[in-house]
C-alpha cells in the first residue's frame, strides 16, 4: 500500500441505480452499474493496484437530494447508511463510509447530524446534508 485514501468513492443501491442510468454513457452503462454495486470484491482489488490503502465511500448523486418529500428522502438515506454501514463493518480497515441526511429543515440540520453520526457508528468520517 502507498497509503491513499481515495475520496467520494460512489457507491449505489437499487433505488438509485435509475440516477446514474440516465446519464449518457451508452455501452459504458453495465460496467458502470457493476461497479456502483460492488464495494468488496472488484472494487478491493481496484485499490491495491492502485496503492489505495482507505475508499471513503458516498451514495451517488443525485440521489436523496432528488427527492421531493422530505419524508421519502429521509428514508431513502436510512436505507443507503444502513447498508453502508454493513459493507464498512465487513472491512474497516479499507473502508469508511460519509452517510448522507435526508431533506430536512435547516435549523434542525446540526441535530439530525448528530443523530445520524451517533445511530451509524465511529466507521462514518463526516456527514453530507442536501
Amino acid at each position: 500500500m502507498n497509503g491513499k485514501i481515495a475520496l467520494e468513492e460512489h457507491f449505489a443501491i437499487e433505488p438509485t441505480l435509475a440516477d446514474s442510468a440516465a446519464l449518457p454513457l451508452g455501452d459504458a452503462w453495465p460496467e458502470l452499474r457493476a461497479r456502483l454495486l460492488d464495494i468488496h470484491d472488484r472494487r478491493i482489488k481496484e485499490m491495491d493496484r492502485h496503492g489505495i490503502e482507505l475508499m471513503v465511500l458516498s451514495l451517488n448523486a443525485p440521489a436523496v437530494q432528488a427527492v421531493p418529500v422530505p419524508r421519502q428522502a429521509v428514508e431513502l438515506a436510512r436505507r443507503a447508511n444502513d447498508f453502508l454501514a454493513e459493507r464498512v463493518a465487513k472491512q474497516p480497515d479499507r473502508f469508511a463510509g460519509r452517510p448522507i441526511v435526508g431533506k430536512i429543515n435547516k435549523s434542525s440540520a446540526g441535530q439530525r447530524e448528530a443523530m445520524e453520526r451517533r445511530s451509524l457508528g465511529s466507521d462514518f468520517k463526516c456527514c453530507r446534508i442536501k
